[in-house]
């Protein structure tokens, strides 16, 4: 579930980009395809926190981990049980409740992403880059006096 909430969110991020739609969907292939080859440069188990955590806003690479660790948990005869899902024998300390957190998170920033730049990338009107600090985006109809 929070798989394809990441992944619908950044879809529309990488959509709110482009004004072509031919362009947008041959681009929007490759870098969602690129999330799983970025797996294969940081590994899950050796690798340090941060680097997890930024490959991971990824949600194909956040994706690839959890699978990952749903697959040693299975390989060790544990198997990922609601007690499982925290415990961890990798260096990096990664665990499956990692993936769940950057899932959730990768959810909220993709969104909040495709939310601005569908409001600063358009066609008809864009508003300018600083639109969520003025008073006329959130208040449309409030009529601001010139001795305010």
């Amino acid at each position: 579930l929070f798989t394809f909430g990441a992944i619908i969110c950044f879809c529309s991020f990488l959509a709110s980009i482009f004004t072509v739609a031919s362009r947008a969907t041959l681009v929007s292939i490759l870098v969602f395809f690129i999330g799983y080859f970025l797996t294969l440069v940081v590994k899950y188990d050796t690798s340090s926190t941060g680097s997890i955590a930024l490959v991971s806003l990824h949600p194909v690479a956040a994706f690839a981990f959890g699978l990952q660790e749903i697959g040693r948990l299975e390989d060790s005869g544990v198997g990922l049980t609601i007690s499982s899902m925290t415990v961890t024998d990798s260096p990096s300390g990664y665990s499956f409740y990692n993936t769940l957190q950057n899932l959730i998170f990768d959810m909220f920033f993709w969104a909040f992403g495709a939310w601005y730049s569908n409001r600063v990338i358009s066609n008809e009107q864009s508003l300018p880059f600083y639109f969520p600090f003025t008073v006329a985006y959130w208040c449309p109809n409030r009529v601001v006096s010139p001795n305010n």
